[in-house]
């Protein structure tokens, strides 16, 4: 079973249509001098690493081979299983950068993960001074979006006035809810604020995906939205502030089915996750791939844990999700 060790820098892409990320740590990309625009509340906890220094370099080898075997036993277990067709893991200790993938090389259709680079974008926008999360913007009013995609799962936001929304408003019901109009209401903004933003944004961290590549194809990696996650925690791509605005907003996900039921609700989680289901699959296929992505706040030890699924029983596929997070939490708290 392909299994990946590597501890490296590397980098991360982004596109209007289509965001991925490689790897676990992206280049810091150069910061531009900015008024902060918009303010993060106090809260009492924070999302984002202390200072770029801290360290805890307790991983020894004994517990990486318990934990590569932790996460091949859990794929074994479950691609054995008739209802599931592939599985990929990938884990990132945000301490040492230390990581482990399993099936790394196998492709998945990203879905509602893109809300995540979305959100970025958007950030960046506004730290680029073209944007204020005051902004108010008109929501489109689009029939064929697909958020049956998302009432499997009991999302998508259903308390939609006729008024014109804040950008602010907007990214907290896209990431707290998934929701699609939205994000269309985002991507409608930022395109008609500055043309080709995100394709500049690509640009300056030297990286690039084809325009033509779309949201219904199996074109990312398990690893891709990791290193997002890795430049939100280590604020360097965006600001302090706007990282820890993104990760606040993350952590108020409604996704319950996975991660969050998996781990105790004492702790802190910053995710997102992503459902596709292919309503012309045939009766014998695999309509369903169900992921989730995000960090995960064991004390002093956070880790990025990222679960790609394509199957035919979406509880199959969240028993998936929690088996890797539970059992990955316990192993770094007791480590």
């Amino acid at each position: 079973m392909p299994v990946r060790f590597y501890c490296s820098n590397s980098f991360w892409l982004f596109s209007f249509s289509l965001v991925s990320v490689f790897g676990c740590s992206p280049e810091k990309a150069k910061k531009e001098t900015t008024s902060a625009q918009s303010t993060v509340k106090e809260t009492p906890y924070r999302y984002t690493r202390e200072t770029l220094s801290d360290s805890d370099s307790s991983l020894t080898h004994a517990w990486l081979e318990m934990l590569n075997q932790t996460l091949d036993s859990i794929v074994n277990h479950y691609e054995a299983q008739e209802d599931i067709q592939a599985i990929a893991v990938h884990y990132c200790d945000l301490n040492t950068n230390t990581r482990v993938s399993i099936h790394p090389e196998q492709k998945f259709i990203p879905a509602s993960l893109l809300k995540v680079p979305t959100l970025v974008g958007l950030l960046k926008l506004v730290e680029a001074n073209k944007a204020n999360l005051s902004d108010l913007t008109d929501v489109p009013h689009v029939e064929d979006i697909h958020d049956y995609m998302n009432w499997e799962e009991n999302e998508v936001y259903q308390q939609w006035q006729n008024r014109p929304y804040s950008l602010a408003e907007l990214a907290d019901i896209m990431v707290r809810f998934s929701d699609n109009r939205a994000t269309l209401a985002i991507l409608y903004y930022i395109d008609g604020k500055q043309p080709g933003f995100l394709e500049e944004t690509e640009d300056q961290l030297q990286a690039k995906i084809p325009n033509s590549a779309t949201n219904t194809e199996d074109i990312i990696l398990v690893t891709h939205l990791s290193g997002i996650y890795n430049a939100l925690y280590n604020h360097n791509f965006l600001n302090y502030e706007h990282s820890e605005m993104a990760l606040k907003m993350l952590s108020n996900s409604q996704y319950k089915a996975g991660f969050k039921k998996a781990i105790p609700a004492t702790v802190q989680l910053a995710h997102k996750h992503g459902i596709r289901i292919n309503q012309n699959a045939p009766a014998n296929g695999f309509p369903i791939q169900l992921h989730e992505t995000g960090i995960i706040y064991v004390a002093g030890r956070p880790f990025i844990l990222s679960v790609m699924t394509k199957g035919r029983n979406i509880d199959k596929q969240r028993q998936v999700l929690q088996a890797f997070a539970s059992d990955c939490y316990q192993l770094q708290l007791n480590r």
